[in-house]
């Protein structure tokens, strides 16, 4: 593809290609959503915890999701990814909140060794394809409970999505949006009751 082909191609096209290797594709898309990067990465920031490692964090996020998108299961890309995105530095957010909250609690006390201090916990490759296995089971789940249009509406609503962009994007009334979500979110609340019971 040519420059001004690989600007002007979709998601799912561009998604398509670099996970083929096509580095220019990835480019792009790495590029067409940095803003959402820095945007979920300054909502994630909090005192204590180094904004720019979270933002880095989210590219990574970004980059996995390029590489792990699937259109068969649905969502499209920016949903997929901004739900990655999100997620990843959710978990940065709080690992960094346990190292901070146990350095916090080591101060004054000498029981503790002293490389102790500087360890961060990582999940690791075996966790985070669990992860994944249980995130892919659970839209799954969800997509047969709900059926795919209200299932694609809820994650676009979970994307951030006003009800009104929502409206525009599926074709239909903010009302309908409401009404779909309030009917989603008492099927999802009554299935955990189900799974906890």
């Amino acid at each position: 593809m040519t420059e001004k082909e690989l600007i002007s191609a979709s998601d799912a096209v561009l998604t398509a290609a670099a996970q083929k290797g096509d580095k220019a594709a990835q480019s792009v898309l790495l590029d067409r959503y940095e803003s959402l990067v820095k945007v979920i990465a300054r909502s994630f920031s909090v005192a204590g915890i180094d904004k720019d490692d979270v933002a880095q964090t989210a590219r990574i996020a970004l980059l996995n999701a390029i590489m792990t998108y699937d259109p068969e299961k649905g969502a499209e890309f920016k949903t997929y990814a901004t739900v990655c995105i999100k997620n990843r530095a959710l978990d940065t957010v709080k690992s960094a909140r346990r190292t901070l909250d146990n350095e916090l609690s080591r101060d004054g006390t000498e029981s503790e060794p002293e490389d102790d201090k500087d360890a961060t916990v990582f999940p690791s490759p075996e966790e985070i394809y669990l992860q994944k296995e249980a995130e892919t089971a659970l839209y799954d789940a969800l997509r047969t409970l709900l059926g795919q249009r209200d299932f694609d509406i809820l994650m676009l609503y979970i994307a951030g999505m006003s009800y009104k962009e929502i409206s525009e994007k599926i074709g239909i009334t903010a009302k309908k949006v409401d009404n779909t979500l309030y009917s989603a979110k008492k099927k999802v609340s009554s299935l955990i009751k189900t799974l906890k019971g």
